[in-house]
């Protein structure tokens, strides 16, 4: 567990000078480039290829405690291209390797992050170590906000009432005798409500006061309409 932001001793002199500017401080790092907490970050350039120690270097990290991230300072489309001068221009078989080596290091737990420069690569890096050790709970699962129309919130509160269920709710707001807007305050008229209400169950006054309070609410659910 590392308290502070650190950059390895041994990384590339321009991204340690980009990282004291942010506020790490150079260290050796067991494993990565980058650490802060239990978050470690792995930059690559053009040694992503090397992909013998790239590999090695991931299953240390997978082994270890840590969280860990592989950024690219590079884009992908230039390991391509970098590829298909290496092969004869056999472009084709370039991106074959190089997709297959991004797929094979995404088996290993680090999808690489492919930044396109070094100010990037950096920028991305911090707001990784950043991000890790803010306190957020991002393992949460966030269900999607169903959006409740007006005609939802008053077909609940129609139904509550006694001896309304919500089929007869929805009818009431569906009846031909309501304006298009089919507004709730219409649907209050009594005509409407009376008749399917238990007499036995429900007194005048009882039906007066609850229809004031629902009044009061559809006004507020009307304004936001």
């Amino acid at each position: 567990m590392v308290d502070y932001k650190v950059v390895d001793s041994r990384e590339d002199r321009q991204m340690i000078e980009m990282a004291v500017d942010l506020g790490y401080k150079v260290g050796t790092l067991p494993y990565g480039d980058y650490a802060y907490g239990s978050c470690i970050v792995e930059r690559k350039s053009d040694d992503f290829l090397d992909i013998k120690r790239l590999f090695a270097q991931l299953h240390e990290l997978r082994s270890s405690r840590y969280t860990y991230y592989l950024v690219v300072d590079k884009s992908l489309k230039y390991f391509i291209n970098k590829l298909t001068m290496r092969y004869m221009g056999e472009k084709e078989n370039a991106s074959n390797v190089v997709i297959g080596l991004v797929a094979s290091c995404s088996m290993r737990g680090a999808p690489p992050i492919f930044a396109g420069s070094k100010r990037n690569a950096m920028r991305i890096i911090d707001a990784i170590l950043e991000k890790a050790n803010d306190g957020k709970n991002r393992d949460v699962d966030y269900t999607p906000v169903r959006h409740i129309s007006g005609d939802d919130i008053a077909t609940s509160i129609l139904a509550q009432f006694p001896g309304v269920s919500l089929k007869r709710a929805k009818s009431l707001l569906n009846t031909p005798f309501v304006s298009k807007e089919r507004t709730l305050s219409e649907v209050m008229n009594l005509a409407y409500i009376y008749p399917v209400l238990d007499e036995d169950t429900l007194v005048a006054n009882d039906i007066k006061g609850m229809e004031a309070k629902l009044l009061n609410i559809l006004r507020m659910i009307e304004e936001r309409r």
